[in-house]
């Protein structure tokens, strides 16, 4: 039986395609052609992936790198829509997979991705289109932090122009401008998140769970708005350890023979702005939250650096939080020792003749 490999290379213009067919134990390039990155484009592609193949489209596997601009968004649901097997892989797990090359080109990338695709067939995760709400929700998370942005190059522009400005018009001028900017992007925010809180209002799924980790001192409106996107309401992720990695904060160990044992610690590889702002959570929640603050402080007293006490309170936030929307109720103060009472009391009522 043969088993067919697509490895495309995504750009904003166009898609770079590579086809290896594998028999048995043996496999070869059949193809690369570049097509548009546009639906007439990836038309164009299943067309010549089937001519050149002309095996069904349960035989062939389709894979694509995640793009930061999200140039691959139409090319996985245009698949997705006519039945095709698309899976979206990280591009650094690619990267890093390929091992030491030197140069690069988008003809090379899409082989390379190929190659990936049929060694990792078994840990293929077939690309599903997000639900429509997350989907929208999350552009206008992005557009909020893209206006939150904006109004900080006004206002730290604005402060520059008035530290030198003195009697100069121009400069005064310039400085009222700017400040005005600010003020109406700060409008323009303040409009996004009354949109935002609308629509999870408009559906009971995330007004559940939104509601679930915002019960929770620290975590606001940007927050908890970020936790529904980044995990899809915490589909995403199967564990609370899973979604702490992604937010790049479970630590790990380094250990190997005697010669290497290091204490373990943070990843680099993370989403940092979920991390900035989980952090920022913390910040408030070991302050304002009695229990956190004081796992915070039993953490300082053992001898713990303030930013590993801080780092476990950020994995408190994430795990206290996971485990709030898949139990469906909200954060309470002292929660394990009323659970437990209420876990006793329910014992005590199950034996009672």
């Amino acid at each position: 039986m043969k088993k067919v490999f697509i490895g495309i290379d995504v750009s904003k213009e166009k898609l770079d395609a590579t086809i290896i067919i594998k028999k048995d134990e043996q496999h070869e390039v059949a193809g690369y052609e570049m097509f548009e990155n546009n639906k007439s484009g990836i038309g164009k592609l299943t067309s010549w992936v089937k001519k050149v193949t002309g095996e069904p489209k349960d035989s062939c596997l389709y894979c694509c790198t995640e793009t930061t601009g999200g140039y691959d968004k139409l090319l996985c649901e245009r698949l997705y829509t006519k039945g095709h097997r698309i899976w979206r892989e990280s591009a650094l797990e690619i990267k890093r997979s390929i091992g030491l090359r030197r140069g690069k080109d988008d003809k090379a990338d899409s082989k390379a991705i190929a190659e990936y695709a049929m060694r990792h067939e078994d840990k293929a995760e077939m690309f599903r289109p997000a639900d429509k709400k997350i989907e929208e929700l999350r552009q206008l998370y992005l557009y909020r932090e893209s206006l939150v942005e904006e109004r900080k190059v006004k206002i730290t522009r604005a402060k520059e122009i008035k530290a030198t400005c003195g009697e100069n018009p121009s400069l005064k001028f310039m400085y009222k401008t700017s400040m005005e900017d600010a003020e109406t992007i700060g409008k323009r925010i303040k409009e996004c998140e009354t949109r935002i809180k609308k629509l999870i209002a408009s559906d009971a799924g995330l007004s559940r769970s939104y509601g679930h980790v915002t019960s929770i001192n620290g975590i606001s409106l940007v927050n908890g708005v970020a936790m529904l996107v980044f995990t899809e309401n915490f589909t995403r992720f199967d564990s609370p350890k899973q979604m702490a990695t992604y937010y790049g904060v479970a630590p790990f160990r380094s250990q190997s023979g005697s010669s290497i044992d290091h204490r373990a610690n943070v990843s680099h590889f993370s989403n940092s702005k979920l991390k900035s702002q989980i952090t920022q959570a913390a910040l408030i929640a070991s302050v304002t939250n009695a229990a956190l603050n004081a796992y915070y402080e039993r953490m300082i007293e053992k001898g713990k650096p303030r930013g590993v006490a801080l780092n476990n309170v950020k994995n408190k936030l994430i795990h206290i939080a996971f485990s709030l929307v898949k139990n469906d109720c909200d954060y309470e103060k002292n929660h394990e020792w009323k659970r437990s009472q209420r876990n006793e009391k329910t014992e005590q009522a199950c034996y009672q003749p």
